[in-house]
């Protein structure tokens, strides 16, 4: 164990080395030597399903967290339109036009409508980590950064929501189910999530006034992260769902705190209010900081373990016997995907309360796709009879591979030739905030 934690640290060290002085985003650099180190013949480490699917469950509220805290209540209200849309119409819409189009891509398969919306379901929930990695070497515009960050963290739940409906049709061909029951469902998946992750979110800004410690407040966050996770997925609501409500509701009441004056700041800390205690919690501006950074910490060291495992579950006689495939699906998702935010950006030319999409973003929205372990965890939920689940683990692994390796590449391609718009873009975002 001790030989895998220091091979885990080494290579989170060495990604972030990387990335940090030569601009190669952490996820391309681990996975890329994973896949090196296996193919040369060493024996990194073994990892089974059951294991992954563990530490897939352990790691996601980590990552989750670490997302959510910067992202502000502010941005998801400025841009609730826009990241609906592309966090729920655009994965509706590509997931039914992959598995419409089915026949022209896995047309050497015959696969159900629901099997093939299952494949899709996984492969078009997305990872922000990869996309965190190559803008945080890039100054882009907040508005930007905030649809394609906001995207990764909500069309998780949506995709999930979807995969169930669709593993239930897998499972019981002969049972029909109603869209009613279907929209019914779907509301109770989120609203109970919804339920959860504010109950967790008021439980945790409160227990936030009970100490001072900086690393004792980042760990109420993620304690708090772990329970609405944990709670929601009992009751079969969207876990995802219920970690960024809790967190966004405890972010919203930290920066309310952190933008008063030391006058505000002094009243704020013994106001008392007669309907809940919120106004109580506090943290300073000092902490706060420390809070970003320890959950930074730990969502590093999640990232890395799940890129990592990723690659390590790569069966290169299975990759060889299904590659066409593989290749087949990650062209249709990319070209699909690239279609949808040519619309996203149609459309908010003419919706007025929509942030404008410019041409030059629509580069970074199409490849900011990148998949990540969630997928694999989609693959697992699969019932081991399902005849061609070993191809669909193969096809989803590879498209993660690809996808972190090639997205990220051509994103920081793009990144870098449109360097000087996206300084200039930021500067007037800055000059126009009050």
């Amino acid at each position: 164990m001790n030989i895998v934690l220091i091979e885990l640290l080494g290579l989170a060290i060495f990604a972030h080395i990387l990335q940090a002085n030569y601009k190669i985003p952490s996820p391309l650099t681990l996975i890329a030597s994973v896949l090196i180190i296996k193919f040369v013949g060493y024996d990194f480490f073994k990892i089974d399903s059951h294991s992954f699917d563990n530490l897939v469950l352990v790691c996601l509220p980590l990552l989750i967290a670490g997302d959510a805290l910067k992202l502000h209540w502010s941005d998801i209200r400025q841009h609730a339109f826009s990241l609906f849309w592309v966090a729920v119409v655009v994965v509706v819409l590509s997931i039914f036009t992959g598995a419409l189009l089915n026949k022209y891509i896995l047309f050497d398969h015959q696969l159900s409508f629901a099997a093939i919306t299952l494949l899709f379901c996984m492969l078009c929930a997305t990872d922000p980590v990869t996309v965190s990695a190559v803008f945080s070497n890039f100054k882009i515009p907040h508005e930007l950064k905030v649809i394609t960050e906001g995207e990764s963290l909500f069309n998780d739940a949506t995709a999930l929501i979807i995969f169930s409906f669709a593993l239930l049709a897998l499972s019981s061909p002969t049972s029909s189910v109603a869209l009613s029951d279907i929209a019914l469902k779907s509301l109770s998946v989120i609203g109970g999530a919804i339920f959860i992750g504010l109950l967790c979110g008021y439980l945790c800004v409160f227990c936030l006034k009970l100490s001072s410690v900086a690393l004792v407040e980042a760990s109420f966050l993620l304690f708090f992260s772990y329970v609405s996770y944990s709670w929601a997925e009992h009751y079969h609501f969207s876990g995802i769902l219920a970690i960024i409500i809790c967190l966004l509701l405890a972010n919203k009441k930290i920066q309310d705190i952190l933008t008063l004056d030391e006058s505000n700041l002094d009243a704020a800390k013994s106001r008392v209010s007669t309907f809940t205690f919120l106004d109580n919690a506090i943290t300073s501006r000092a902490n706060h900081q420390a809070i970003i950074t320890s959950i930074d910490f730990v969502s590093m060291i999640a990232a890395t373990a799940l890129f990592v495992s990723v690659a390590v579950i790569v069966d290169f006689h299975q990759v060889r016997l299904y590659w066409r495939e593989i290749l087949a699906l990650f062209a249709a998702t990319t070209i699909i995907r690239a279609v949808m935010m040519t619309k996203f950006a149609l459309l908010s030319h003419q919706v007025g309360f929509m942030h404008n999409i410019k041409t030059h973003w629509l580069g970074v929205l199409t490849f900011s796709g990148s998949k990540g372990a969630l997928s694999v965890l989609m693959v697992h939920m699969i019932p081991n009879h399902f005849m061609h689940k070993k191809m669909f683990e193969t096809i989803v692994i590879g498209n993660i591979v690809l996808s972190t390796v090639v997205y990220a590449l051509i994103l920081y391609l793009i990144m870098v030739f449109h360097k000087t718009r996206f300084e200039q873009e930021m500067q007037q975002e800055n000059a126009s905030t009050p």
